[in-house]
């Protein structure tokens, strides 16, 4: 009787306990440049901004994790400029004065330099992981080994046999996983080394007619408003403005 009268109740501790894991969607964001005279090529707007000296072309990709954006940068001028991705940054226009003044109130691009890095040391501490794991299973089946050496000629009964083919198969098991697990982190982090590497704007010595283009990431901040993307290059100072709408 006592457990029939309990079941309701373990229902709805249920439900309440379920209703409480929901986690909610995280808000997309479309970014609309102001600049009316932006182009569309393909479904995007290309806002464009230049001095005698230097030309960009920006066109939001997506948010995901970050702003992801593309940026062309044309070298005008008769002398090398530096383009570092890492003094791109944008400010937050609505924001109080005092907070886009101060560094505190820009967020800056990702650097693509430190996030190789990263890869590399979170590669390398991997690859150590793995080593170890595999030269602890080496210890562990030559201590085996001289076990079954020692115990040679003993007769075991079925059930030892049994129990002992069983470690074997679970070991063999938690080896297959162990180097798929393996396989797939290196495969993963060589995949995003390949991107950052690849794919995003790199630090670079422009010179005078030449051009280069990439993506670029900024930190996401939340909540709609217009944005100021600021692209510091040579002696110039570039910026194009952008509306953030939730989705």
């Amino acid at each position: 009787m006592s457990r029939h009268r309990s079941a309701p109740f373990v229902l709805l501790a249920a439900a309440l306990f379920l209703s409480g894991c929901y986690v909610a969607p995280k808000p997309v964001y479309r970014l609309t440049p102001l600049d009316s005279s932006a182009e569309w090529h393909l479904g995007r707007q290309i806002v464009r901004a230049g001095t005698d000296s230097v030309a960009i072309a920006v066109t939001f990709r997506r948010h995901t994790r970050w702003f992801e954006f593309d940026v062309d940068i044309t070298n005008r001028g008769s002398g090398p400029v530096l383009v570092a991705p890492e003094r791109f940054h944008y400010i937050v226009l609505d924001a109080p004065e005092a907070a886009v003044t101060a560094d505190a109130g820009r967020f800056h691009a990702v650097d693509p330099e430190s996030m190789l890095v990263a890869l590399d040391k979170e590669a390398s501490r991997e690859e150590a992981r793995y080593a170890s794991a595999v030269l602890t299973d080496a210890t562990f089946a030559v201590v085996e080994l001289a076990d079954d050496i020692a115990s040679a000629g003993e007769e075991r009964t079925p059930q030892e046999a049994a129990a002992e083919e069983a470690d074997d198969i679970e070991d063999d098991v938690h080896r297959i996983r162990r180097d798929g697990s393996h396989e797939s982190r290196m495969s993963h982090l060589e995949n995003a080394r390949y991107e950052w590497s690849e794919t995003t704007l790199r630090k670079t010595t422009l010179h005078p007619a030449r051009y280069i283009d990439g993506r670029v990431f900024f930190p996401v901040r939340n909540g709609s408003g217009i944005l100021r993307l600021v692209f510091p290059i040579g002696d110039a100072e570039l910026s194009v403005d952008y509306a953030v709408e939730p989705q």
